[in-house]
């Protein structure tokens, strides 16, 4: 830059040294060398400079539009975010209502002791079964069941000991029946067969493997002191029945026959 910025001083000196002679013409020529050079010099660094700023003007918006992108991603992504928290908190809502209403379901079919079907669910049930038995013309059995001597059990044994026979009672009468048939807990220590598609001899069968089962079983296993459980039944089939509650009386008649003719036997 120094050697060019040295030429025009050169054609300016010149110029004003013709000048001075009065050769105008050299002194126009060497002016306008000088002009010339100086001119293409410093257009050149200004339209350097405006590309300059052109190009720090680009990078500074390319930047800008980079962070409002960056800006714009953010607040997305935590939209999102959100809306997927939401999605998965309805979703866990949802599940726990559901888990809530299948115990609540439940809660309002089961014996909260035993686990069988409870008083509310077996009048459902017995009304259920009673009409279809009658629409499709099947045998339809009702076995009412009650613990012989239950009284002493919780009496000289305790409370404790006269649940868990309770429970131990559920699972064998549960066990001996078939999955169509309902099996539930009427209330205390009386519990209740709906026998399904069942004649009352087959009824009577199934009753007497029951009490058999309830002698064969290891009660000193539960308490060194309960030597035996056991039932006493009474069955009632549809025949000729007008009505559930008059299958009822019938059953629980034929139960406490079964009572009064010394207990641990099946009447019908």
């Amino acid at each position: 830059m120094n050697f060019v910025s040295q030429i025009i001083d050169t054609f300016r000196s010149l110029a004003d040294v013709y000048k001075a002679i009065g050769d105008y013409e050299q002194a126009y020529y060497h002016l306008l060398a000088f002009h010339n050079i100086w001119q293409g010099i410093y257009s050149h660094d200004s339209e350097q400079r405006i590309h300059a700023v052109l190009a720090n003007s680009e990078i500074k918006k390319v930047q800008r539009e980079a962070e409002e992108q960056r800006i714009k991603t953010h607040y997305l992504s935590r939209a999102l975010s959100n809306v997927q928290k939401s999605d998965e908190e309805k979703t866990h809502l949802l599940m726990q209502l559901a888990t809530q209403a299948k115990m609540l379901e439940q809660l309002a079919r089961e014996d909260g002791l035993t686990g069988l079907s409870n008083r509310r669910w077996l009048d459902i049930q017995l009304n259920y079964e009673f009409e279809r038995a009658r629409r499709f013309d099947h045998s339809f059995v009702i076995a009412m069941i009650d613990l012989d001597n239950f009284k002493s059990v919780n009496d000289t044994l305790s409370h404790l000991t006269g649940d868990e026979v309770l429970r131990q009672i559920a699972k064998i009468l549960r066990s001996s029946c078939r999955g169509v048939d309902t099996v539930g807990r009427y209330g205390g220590e009386e519990f209740v067969l709906l026998l399904v598609e069942t004649t009352l001899d087959q009824a009577q069968e199934i009753c007497q493997k029951l009490i058999q089962n309830i002698r064969g079983h290891s009660w000193q296993a539960l308490h060194p002191r309960l030597e035996k459980v056991t039932l006493s039944v009474g069955l009632a089939d549809n025949n000729d029945i007008g009505s559930v509650v008059e299958m009822l009386s019938i059953a629980d008649s034929q139960l406490y026959r079964a009572k009064r003719q010394g207990k641990d036997q099946v009447c019908y």
